[in-house]
């Protein structure tokens, strides 16, 4: 039974390594002599089955000359599943810790908790008396010798969940407020020891209530759960959990001082576990801390300190860029993937009466657009045609004047595909594949391709990177299986297998290390762009000046086309055009019926097949054979790497488009004549008017809501063309999204993997039969799939799960409802075995599921014994039960998935929001090859009560851009802002605690910024004056930046509605409510329009470049005197 095996990362292979100095060095043990303690921090290489140190920690690391710190992470390559060696061997590659990650601190006995309260619950983060210190002990950093601000508990991180019960079915621990820290006190008859019939989730420990001393809430007490919750100190293992208030900096070395002051549970003074403070091997690391100590704080109060060095961050995607205009270790990426569009794809079908006479095909003019969206509207999204939602959209279409949809080609930094798979992709580009009806030349996924000799010829050619494989070029070409690679199966005839069983390991498809020092081979992706410009009337086109432009990222599995026609239109309002791309792997989810159907509705009626193909074309891919794009698929997952890498990928997609809009400078002429004139237009030039319609003299924002917001904070930390950014629902702490977040697929994909694979059992109250069935990941949803049914097992019975592969193991009781929930370790395909044992068969305090002897078998299940399919496989009866899905098995709230959640975040802080943050603003980075600094003003929109994106992450992000302060008071509040958002519950997010109710009773969250000034329908509490934290003052760039925190519904809101939604909400109560036959006057029902009051703040705000904010009710109701009216309808032919 392995509850902890994802720290085996890091094991006791580095054990003699860290050993061996102490044995034969003549250094001094430590930088001061210890004092004897009965509690000291664990330092135990040898612990079975897992050593216990602190993390993160150099001691865990090899001295490697080749990386840029010097150090690798020392990880060792044994892994129970594939899955997890790849991990382990991806880690071991990396130059440091990370640099947000949590700090976790074992302790060898229990600590008193009033001591760690008392030192760390001041409101202001006051230092003077901490208990444990975070210390910049780098010469070489700015902030050498200056202590971190530090989480310890102060509810910046919390844990409590929205959708408690969200976590699949016959869970023993699904009632608890999180999914890291138990909540059940086993010990029923109060004597300190696990007895038989007490372990509950049978994990052979005696489990109690993971609360602050003395608090023993009730069951349905929720709120009294949470605040009694400790999220900083573990009581199963005796480790303390602290967090950085924002994240550290890249390849700095910091000391972690745990002092005096910490007692443990008798109230004495914690020591270490060597005779020094410290371990010898890190003296000299430790040497300058004597004189940069804490005010008031000797050396001869530390009981123990450590140190770990962060890994390379900015200075990969610094490379990166540099590399994009030719400069440093990547600047062959720069002719590799010039600046330049590839196509702009026809959007009128020529052929159809009413564009025969246009001679520019690339642009659809509003006035050829609308009536065609509102028949897709209303055809495929259901829109009310008479909502004042829908009547807005519509009319917002007439501020455009015209869309084009094109692509470009952007460097991609991990492959997706084995070397043989390559090598089909290859054939493919050379056409030496099949073609659809279209003539197109389709995917390895519809190829059915013979690899003969001619065909290795072609393979060999395409890979040394021949222009033309096509006549006496074939001929020419030498077979060559090292141009495919060590694997050569291509030759022999496997190309018709499906493309999927081609795919790396998605943790493999990610990006190489050392980025800074070592050239990548990128490979090129088409990524698509789809582009609105506004009318030249209420723009700056009328002045001959280009257009600025908002850069619109879209949210999790959404796609382009989805968001910039849903927004374009009122953005235009502003004078803005809106460029949107696909992000890694999305696309339009939409099976070849409603494609078709498209097709046909826009053709035949309007002219517009060809918008539909453009519309069409993204980056999602079918990932589980089932004919249809799995938008999103692989992007928030367990796969920590490919996670991490999906982001930085995505991020630099858009500077690769920004790079190429800079490029439209008014002089260079692109490879396209629009017009058919006979002549390249200006590039930019969209319209063949002569006027460059967006380019280098833009200016740029970005924004857009979830992922879109994520990657906001990400490009505007990184690029530095952007002059604004508006990030919406976005947030930084990637894992501690993951573990929150009720965003569906986001669960499924990232959290079920590592719990899973599950076997559950339920015992049906009628018949008495134990139905069994497997819970695994399907992409980013969940299945449940059948394997057997049982007579005779009962509540009590034990359940054991083995993987035959790997000889995990685990197992659980069925409970008095009979259900039973067991997960295991597992591959794809690993044999498998289940148990069912009458009564207590564990031998009580197991750790690894052993039985007691003499234990009566029930049944054994090692055979499929019912049929289904799983993506795009049959599963037959009667055939050898086996692992849908791999996993790693670490069941809910236990240290295990703490762990792993850890490590995941050390992994992915590379690609986090917040690491990036603080370089909008608060610290701008600088490209020195380019002479280039970020820089940008910034509005963070957290919307209140959000759990798609957690609110918390919200003001992680503002936290780190320096737009959200936790040290200094608000003379407003007698508090620091950050403060009273924790206060206030803001941070927490979860209405279902009761933290405050309407005046119906509904529990409700506060309204923080009061945007509405009571003109709204709702009746939750308000905070007076409202917060608007930055909106009174100038940035450091002298425009306007800040953090708000719109609500839009009192129970929570992941983003805010369109225009004109909540005036339909309030509309549709008002006629529900009215009784029959009589006019209430539903229709001229008023409200605050939450929808109207955000789009006008933030495209006025994007629109000045941000120097302009206003809080104008104007804006709800739709009637500011600066709004413009919607330009006369033209008459096009």
């Amino acid at each position: 039974m392995m509850r902890t095996r994802t720290n085996r990362i890091l094991t006791a292979a580095l054990a003699a390594a860290v050993l061996l100095p102490g044995c034969l060095s003549d250094e001094p043990e430590g930088i001061a002599e210890a004092p004897s303690a009965a509690t000291t921090v664990k330092f135990d290489f040898l612990h079975k089955p897992l050593p216990e140190i602190p993390l993160p920690n150099d001691i865990a690391t090899r001295r490697d000359p080749t990386s840029a710190t010097g150090r690798r992470i020392n990880a060792s390559m044994v892994a129970t599943t594939k899955m997890e060696g790849t991990v382990r061997r991806l880690i071991d590659e990396m130059d440091g810790w990370g640099v947000f990650m949590p700090i976790t601190i074992p302790f060898s006995g229990p600590l008193d908790i009033g001591s760690i309260l008392a030192g760390h619950r001041d409101p202001d983060y006051n230092l003077a008396n901490d208990v444990v210190y975070l210390i910049d002990i780098d010469p070489a950093s700015p902030d050498f010798g200056q202590p971190v601000y530090l989480d310890v508990g102060n509810g910046n991180y919390p844990a409590t969940l929205e959708d408690i019960d969200g976590y699949w079915k016959n869970d023993p621990r699904g009632w608890t407020l999180s999914i890291l820290f138990d909540e059940a006190d086993e010990d029923t008859n109060g004597n300190g020891a696990l007895d038989p019939g007490e372990d509950t989730d049978a994990d052979g420990v005696l489990d109690v209530p993971n609360y602050l001393p003395g608090m023993k809430p009730a069951r349905d007490d929720l709120a009294g759960r949470a605040d009694a919750l400790m999220t900083f100190y573990e009581r199963e293992t005796n480790t303390l959990i602290l967090r950085p208030m924002v994240p550290l900096r890249e390849r700095t070395t910091y000391a972690v001082v745990v002092t005096r002051r910490l007692h443990d549970a008798q109230g004495r003074s914690v020591g270490s576990p060597f005779p020094g403070i410290n371990h010898e091997a890190q003296n000299a690391a430790l040497a300058p801390l004597p004189r940069v100590l804490p005010a008031g704080l000797r050396l001869q109060d530390v009981a123990f300190a450590f140190t770990f060095t962060t890994q390379s961050v900015e200075s990969h995607f610094q490379a990166v860029r540099d590399g994009l205009y030719g400069y440093g270790v990547q600047g062959h990426l720069r002719d590799a993937f010039p600046a330049k569009l590839d196509a702009l794809l026809p959007l009128k079908d020529p052929e159809h009466r009413k564009f025969v006479d246009d001679a520019n095909l690339y642009i659809l003019r509003s006035e050829d657009f609308i009536d065609a969206f509102r028949l897709i509207g209303q055809t495929f999204q259901g829109r009310d045609a008479n909502s004042v939602a829908t009547k807005a959209l519509l009319e917002a279409q007439r501020y455009i004047d015209y869309h084009v949809v094109g692509s470009y080609t952007s460097p991609q930094l991990f492959e997706r595909t084995r070397p043989c798979a390559r090598a089909c992709t290859a054939l493919a580009e050379c056409g030496l594949c099949m073609r659809d009806g279209d003539g197109a030349c389709r995917t390895p996924i519809d190829c059915a391709l013979n690899c003969e000799e001619n065909t290795g010829r072609a393979v060999a050619t395409c890979l040394l990177g021949v222009d033309s494989c096509e006549g006496e070029a074939l001929n020419a070409c030498t077979p060559s299986a090292d141009a495919i690679g060590p694997d050569s199966s291509c030759l022999e005839g496997d190309c018709d297998l499906p493309f999927n069983d081609f795919l790396l390991g998605y943790n493999e498809q990610s990006w190489p290390a050392d980025l800074d020092l070592v050239p990548v081979d990128a490979r090129p992706e088409t990524v698509y762009f789809w582009l609105t410009v506004p009318r030249k009337e209420i723009s700056t086109l009328a002045n001959g000046e280009p257009a600025p432009v908002v850069v619109l990222g879209h949210g999790y599995g959404s796609n382009r086309f989805t968001e910039v026609v849903g927004l374009g239109g009122h953005f235009a309002r502003h004078g803005l055009a809106t460029i949107a791309i696909d992000g890694v792997s999305h696309g339009l989810p939409i099976d070849d019926d409603i494609r078709m159907q498209a097709r046909q509705l826009l053709g035949a009626a309007f002219g517009l097949n060809n918008f539909a193909t453009a519309a069409f074309q993204d980056r999602g891919w079918d990932h589980n054979n089932d004919g249809t794009i799995d938008s999103a698929a692989d992007f928030w997952t367990s796969y920590v790497f490919h996670t991490r890498d999906v982001v930085r990928q995505t991020a630099l997609d858009y500077l690769q488009l920004i790079r190429i809009l800079r490029s439209f400078d008014g002089v260079r002429r692109w490879d396209f004549d629009v017009d058919g004139d006979g002549k390249n237009e200006l590039a930019g030039d969209f319209d063949a008017d002569g006027q460059v319609d967006i380019g280098a003299g833009s200016l740029l924002a970005m924004t857009g809501g979830s992922l879109g917001g994520i990657m906001s904070i990400v490009v505007g930390g990184l690029e530095p063309e952007i002059d604004v950014i508006v990030p919406i629902a976005g947030g930084g702490g990637l894992s501690d999204i993951g573990n929150r977040s009720k965003q569906g697929g986001v669960r499924e994909a990232v959290i079920l993997r590592v719990m899973g694979p599950l076997y559950v059992g339920t015992i049906d109250g009628e018949s008495g039969e134990m139905a069994i069935e497997t819970i695994v990941p399907d992409l980013n949803d969940d299945a449940t799939r059948p394997i057997a049914t049982r007579s005779g097992i009962e509540p009590g019975d034990t359940m054991l799960v083995v993987n035959e592969a790997n000889d995990e193991r685990d197992c659980g009781y069925v409970d008095a409802e009979g259900r039973v929930r067991v997960g295991v370790a597992s591959d794809v395909g690993d044999p498998t075995r289940i148990e069912f044992y009458a009564g207590d068969a564990l031998v009580t305090g197991t750790a690894d599921c052993a039985l007691r002897p003499g234990a009566t078998l029930r049944t054994t299940i090692d055979t499929q014994e019912i049929a289904y399919a799983f993506q795009g496989r049959q599963i037959e009866a009667d055939t050898p039960l086996v692992a849908l899905a791999e996993g790693l098995g670490e069941p809910r709230a236990t240290p295990g998935l703490r762990r792993f959640l850890a490590l995941g975040q050390m992994v992915m802080d590379p690609g986090d929001p917040a690491v990036y943050a603080r370089h909008v603003q608060k610290e701008p980075l600088a490209f020195l090859s380019t002479e280039k600094t970020t820089g940008a003003h910034a509005l963070i929109v957290t919307t209140t009560g959000d759990m798609n994106v957690p609110a918390s992450s919200g003001l992680a992000a503002a936290r780190s851009a320096g737009l959200l302060s936790w040290t200094e008071d608000d003379a407003r509040f007698g508090v620091p802002p950050n403060t009273l958002l924790v206060q206030r519950y803001v941070a927490e997010a979860v209405h279902t605690l009761g933290r405050f109710h309407d005046a119906a009773g509904n529990p409700v969250h506060m309204d923080v910024e009061n945007f509405g000034q009571g003109t709204d329908v709702f009746t939750t509490p308000r905070l007076n004056p409202p917060l608007r934290l930055g909106l009174d003052r100038k940035d450091r760039f002298g425009g306007v930046s800040g953090a708000i925190f719109p609500m839009g519904d009192p129970a929570g809101q992941h983003g805010f509605d369109f225009p004109g939604e909540m005036t339909d909400k309030v509309r549709r109560d008002c006629r529900n409510a009215c009784p029959e036959g009589e006019d209430c006057g539903c229709d001229a029902k008023q409200t605050f329009d939450i929808g109207f009051f955000m789009f006008h703040m933030l495209g006025r705000y994007m629109s000045s470049g941000g120097s302009e904010m206003t809080t104008d009710l104007c804006m709800s109701r739709d009637d500011c005197d600066w709004l413009r009216p919607p330009p006369p309808r033209r008459k096009l032919r």
